[in-house]
Formats: structure tokens, C-alpha cells, sequence
């Protein structure tokens, strides 16, 4: 991809799956909370490697990563056995499917990444925080036993996958994200001050026409 497109610097991120309640599948409750941390980490790695290309050259492998289970270790500092039940639950849910391939590689897809499909961004240097484009640094400080750290993968992947692309902002309550990611109302904020305190994203307040109370919307850092 070449440095000078405005694709360089983020990651188009296929939202109707978002959209359709997708998100409620990875629940950060006790029992799931790592599988569910796993593939979020996981799916977060396949979109920043994702092929993506102007439509007239886009190919066969267009939204589609080619990663050896190393490569996905390296990216999202997981286990092997941590890398194999995130990737086992992005099968299940089929937010991407999976094509094995010669060697110890696989193709990993990302569904909804055709031309006429709707997407959200996703900030490759926020996520990569550094030089090297092997190692997704900001995953490595949230943890798979933090159920805010993993609530607030689920709602970076809404808000990304929800910013009006003219205001750059995400215009959602809490009722919304609620029932489009699962988290509760009453863990919401927590979620929100992990994104806050990794410069992920930030809040803004909007005003309103007819002397209406501001509303808040959410802004991505890096877009």
C-alpha cells in the first residue's frame, strides 16, 4: 500500500457486523473474558494487515492477511494457546473466515470488505505505538483478566466502526452502546477511561440547536 494514500495511515475496518449486534458475541464476562480478549487482539491484528487497495487493482485477496501463527503472536503478545482460541472464536462468529495456506501461513478474511460494503477506520499508529509493524505495542498493556480492558476493545471497534465520516465523531449514547456491544450501562464509563487513558479516543461535547443540553460524542485520536 503506498505511503502517500490516506489509507497508509489507518486500517479500513468492515462495520456491518457491528452493526448487526456482532460485538455482543465477545463477552467479558468471567468465563469467556479470555477467548473473547484473544480474538478481539487477533481480529484488531488481521485489519491492521489486512489487504486493502484501490478498487481498480483490488484482487482476489482484497481484505484478506496472509499470518503465521508467530506473526500473530508477535503483533498481539499472546500465547500460541491464546491465539488459537481467539482465532477459533473469529471462525465461530464468522467475522472472518480462514484459508489455510502452503507453509505455516494461513489467509485470514475479513468478511463485508467488498467495494459497496460500509466501514469504519481504524488508526495504525495508535495501535502500533512505535516504529516497528510487528508488534500492535498498545494490546500488550491491556489484559485478558481486566474485564474494563477487554470491554474497551469491544468499544474502540464500535466507536471506530461508528465515526460519522465528515464530523470524524462517534454521536452515541450509552443505551446504544449498550445494546450494540454488550457491556453493560454501569461498566460503560470504565471502558471509556481505558480508551482515554491509552490515547485512544476522547470525549467532545456537541452543542445542540433549540437550547438543547450538549450532547457527547467520541472522537478516535489518529484519524
Amino acid at each position: 500500500m503506498a505511503g502517500t494514500r490516506a489509507e497508509g495511515r489507518w486500517a479500513r475496518l468492515p462495520n456491518a457486523w457491528i452493526y448487526d449486534d456482532g460485538l455482543i458475541a465477545f463477552s467479558a464476562a468471567a468465563r469467556q473474558r479470555g477467548a473473547a480478549g484473544a480474538a478481539l487482539k487477533v481480529l484488531f491484528a488481521i485489519v491492521m494487515r489486512a489487504e486493502n487497495r484501490r478498487a481498480t487493482q483490488a484482487g482476489p485477496n482484497q481484505g484478506s492477511a496472509l499470518l503465521s501463527y508467530e506473526q500473530l503472536i508477535e503483533l498481539t503478545d499472546l500465547s500460541r494457546g491464546m491465539v488459537a482460541k481467539g482465532v477459533a472464536l473469529l471462525r465461530k462468529t464468522a467475522v472472518v473466515t480462514i484459508d489455510a495456506a502452503p507453509g505455516r501461513t494461513s489467509r485470514y478474511r475479513l468478511i463485508g470488505y467488498g467495494p459497496g460494503d460500509n466501514y469504519g477506520r481504524v488508526p495504525k499508529s495508535r495501535l502500533y505505538r512505535g516504529p516497528s509493524a510487528n508488534a500492535l505495542k498498545t494490546l500488550y498493556d491491556l489484559s485478558l483478566r481486566n474485564e474494563a480492558d477487554v470491554n474497551a476493545m469491544k468499544l474502540y471497534l464500535f466507536l471506530c466502526g461508528s465515526q460519522d465520516t465528515a464530523s470524524r465523531m462517534a454521536m452515541v449514547n450509552y443505551d446504544t452502546i449498550s445494546a450494540k456491544t454488550g457491556i453493560s450501562r454501569d461498566k460503560i464509563r470504565r471502558a471509556l477511561s481505558v480508551l482515554y487513558e491509552h490515547g485512544l479516543a476522547h470525549s467532545v461535547l456537541v452543542d445542540q440547536p433549540n437550547g438543547r443540553a450538549p450532547a457527547t460524542g467520541y472522537r478516535i485520536v489518529g484519524l
